[in-house]
């Protein structure tokens, strides 16, 4: 369970950031389930590259948890950007 917990809260941050990206960007947005769906992978996705980056995989300090809540949200908010920009490309 402890190698799991750093990857829930990757997930759960980076649904989080997701719908609040979707609803500041409104242009962007995948709608809700999209923004969800594009938010767990690109939590997963944030999480694995900064455990690669950083070397540290299921530490349990704070450090850490921030490190976990941080690389979930940023890739959630850069994959619903990324997968609504090229939506919004294609539909010209």
């Amino acid at each position: 369970m402890e190698t799991l917990l750093p990857l829930f809260t990757q997930i759960i941050s980076g649904v989080i950031g997701a719908i609040i990206a979707g609803m500041v960007f409104r242009n962007y947005s995948l709608g809700l389930l999209g923004n969800i769906l594009a938010g767990i992978v690109g939590g997963g996705m944030g999480g694995l590259v900064s455990s690669k980056v950083t070397g540290v995989i299921g530490a349990a300090g704070v450090s850490e948890i921030v490190a976990d809540l941080l690389s979930g949200g940023a890739g959630g908010v850069v994959l619903m950007l990324a997968a609504g920009f090229a939506r919004k490309k294609t539909n010209r």
